[in-house]
């Protein structure tokens, strides 16, 4: 009678690990997936920001060249996005899909205001161009993006490091 308590005991005590194994690898895999989406929209941001600070009257190759950067940056996020919604879980990847989303707006809306400008004027840069009835396209991202990082942060079970 006490082997088979004592098997019980083991074979409890098995599965709980095994679980625990389990949750370990899902949070891993989760935080890998997670970091690296937030790093691609961190370098789109970075890369959405230079392209608003090039001059009206700088010339055609190089506004192409920073709007170019941005849009890859916000279109290789769909990569990462990938990943993300494969680790899960659902929720979570829909608040993501909307940071992707809100970062290929965001170019789009430079490519626009790019188009307004009067190369004439000296000292303008594209961010100048921004008229009152224009949404603030990068700012959406910017919330979105710290959106998504709370959301993260109670995924992968708060702080990475305990005080």
């Amino acid at each position: 009678m006490l082997g088979l308590l004592k098997g019980r005991h083991e074979a409890k005590d098995k599965e709980r690990d095994r679980l625990e194994g389990r949750r370990a690898k899902r949070i891993e895999t989760r935080h890998a997936a997670y970091t690296v989406f937030m790093a691609q929209s961190r370098t789109a941001l970075v890369k959405l920001t230079a392209a608003l600070t090039v001059p009206v009257s700088a010339p055609e190759d190089e506004w192409h060249d920073a709007i170019t950067d941005a849009r890859n940056a916000a279109e290789e996020m769909y990569d990462g996005y990938v990943d993300l919604a494969l680790a899960g879980p659902e929720s979570f990847a829909k608040e993501a899909e909307r940071l992707w989303q809100r970062a290929i707006r965001a170019a789009d809306q430079v490519e626009t205001l790019w188009s307004r400008r009067d190369p004439e004027e000296s000292g303008a840069t594209v961010t100048s161009l921004f008229v009152d009835e224009d949404p603030d396209r990068l700012f959406e991202l910017v919330e979105q993006q710290k959106k998504v990082i709370g959301l993260a942060r109670v995924q992968l079970g708060g702080d990475v490091i305990d005080t």
